[in-house]
């Protein structure tokens, strides 16, 4: 797929970059990075999701690949999801952009934990954030190298990549009028009416 060059590619391939490097950031910091979500996370935000170490939320928290809904796809965001989720439910939910809670992200390996509510998440996450004090830092960072080197490696490999489809996809009219329908609380052209 060959979108053509839009006016604001350079910008939007700046955004791209940004999360990009953001995901790194995540994914190298030498110490566990926890996660707390206390909303539904959508599209990018699950890419931050899944480059924590540590992931806690409600069961009753909503997740959604909602780029396909776009005109979109969820490309930058891929690196950190597809290393970490159970391909089926990639396939599932990238293809969809259907919703789905807390426990069914647990059991695809996006969340580490789903939990009864938000105050058994918090408490959860009192814990997880007092486990590491007992962890010397050597200890901690070379257990993160370990479990954050199949999300490093396509970070480097593919990065550049996804930030170029990003930006094509962004730059797309179909997605123009994807984001125009969701603007306008409409289904875009290619959706039947509801």
């Amino acid at each position: 797929m060959r979108a053509p060059r839009h006016r604001d590619t350079p910008r939007l391939q700046q955004g791209a970059e940004t999360l990009l490097g953001l995901l790194r950031r995540i994914v190298e910091t030498p110490v566990p990075v926890i996660a707390h979500l206390h909303g539904n996370a959508r599209a990018g935000g699950l890419g931050i999701v899944a480059a924590a170490d540590i992931a806690v939320a409600p069961a009753d928290t909503t997740f959604s690949f909602s780029e396909v809904r776009l005109g979109l796809a969820p490309a930058i965001i891929s690196l950190t999801v597809l290393p970490r989720i159970d391909e089926r439910a990639a396939g599932r939910y990238f293809l969809t952009g259907e919703a789905f809670d807390g426990t069914t992200a647990q059991s695809v390996g996006l969340l580490t934990e789903a939990t009864r509510d938000a105050s058994a998440a918090e408490d959860s996450v009192r814990q997880l954030v007092s486990a590491p004090r007992l962890c010397s830092r050597q200890g901690l960072t070379e257990s993160k190298k370990l479990t954050t080197a199949r999300v490093r490696h396509v970070l480097t490999q593919q990065g550049d990549a996804m930030v170029k489809l990003s930006a094509d996809l962004f730059a797309s009219e179909e997605a123009a009028e994807g984001m125009r329908a969701f603007r306008e609380h409409r289904p875009p052209r290619w959706a039947p009416s509801r």
